[in-house]
């Protein structure tokens, strides 16, 4: 016949209870000691290290981007000679191919843990941005040589890296492809780690200082302008490379603030992924195994 699996699980738990192990869930208000609001405080101190951390690499990063994010059109027509149709067809491909990637990384957070998908999605783009500054200045170099030999390249436009010199023509449509392969990437990965780590901030920060903590958001918006200024200044007297380098140098500097995210969120906050996730899910299944036993004698 069918066995009650209730009554064999209330047994299991009665005879554990009667050999001193305590399997009953507990109440951690009413059993809290009497220091209880010290820790309780010491508790949420030690939540606000990972919302510093995350809302910090937030307003440095914004502050990067503003470096260059706005003069990638003037890029992209001035460096790489691609006409309105191409640049306005590229700004409408990139949102797209960016919700497709939110997605991914959304599957993948769920796996791995929200933490660490962030991190890989910003490393991932700072690695597209720096890949980048370093095949511009492989084109650069490559029709340096060929200017210097004397045989023009019939490539894709002029090569102006800073305060009006120009160089020779690109060595060919390849480095163009390239880099308008990167920045899709770059853009696809770099804002789809931002949705990610916002869950995370308003995870691990109380319900009550949720407004708080998304007012720093107009500081990252003030940052994004204002750094638009000095990106600017940087392209008119030492090119598009020195902005791109200054925006590479400031995400890795986010990047190592949010290093140490996936040791300090919980579980929880974490999107039930990762190692711990992992850990519990095996703690849970050994539980269950444990309380089966009798079950499995019986039959």
């Amino acid at each position: 016949g069918a066995v009650d699996t209730g009554a064999v699980l209330r047994d299991y738990t009665r005879s554990h209870s009667s050999r001193g192990e305590n399997c009953e869930l507990s109440d951690p208000v009413a059993d809290a000691p009497p220091h209880a609001p010290h820790g309780a405080a010491k508790l949420a101190r030690r939540a606000r290290v990972p919302a510093w951390l995350l809302v910090g690499a937030d307003v440095i990063s914004g502050f990067s981007s503003g470096l260059s994010v706005r003069y990638f059109p003037l890029y992209f027509k001035e460096i790489l000679s691609m006409g309105p149709l191409a640049l306005n067809g590229l700004y409408v491909v990139t949102p797209l191919l960016t919700a497709v990637a939110n997605a991914a990384f959304g599957r993948l957070a769920r796996a791995a843990g929200q933490a660490q998908t962030a991190l890989f999605a910003r490393a991932l783009s700072l690695s597209c941005l720096v890949a980048i500054i370093l095949v511009d200045a492989e084109a650069e170099h490559a029709s340096q040589i060929s200017n210097s030999s004397g045989g023009g390249s019939g490539g894709v436009g002029d090569w102006d890296l800073g305060g009006g010199e120009k160089g020779g023509k690109l060595p060919g449509k390849g480095a163009r492809y390239i880099i308008i392969a990167l920045y899709c990437v770059r853009c696809c990965t770099l804002y789809s780690a931002r949705p990610l780590t916002r869950a995370i901030l308003m995870a691990v920060v109380s319900p009550e200082e949720r407004g708080r903590w998304q007012a720093f958001e107009s500081i990252t918006s003030f940052g994004w302008s204002g750094s638009a200024v000095l990106g600017g200044l940087l392209i008119d007297y030492y090119g598009y490379r020195a902005a791109l380098g200054a925006t590479a140098a400031l995400q890795l500097l986010a990047l190592v603030l949010l290093a140490p995210l996936p040791a300090l969120v919980s579980h929880g906050a974490n999107g039930g992924g990762g190692l711990r996730g992992f850990r519990t899910g095996w703690q849970r299944a050994k539980w269950a195994r444990r309380a089966a036993e009798p079950l499995l004698a019986a039959n």
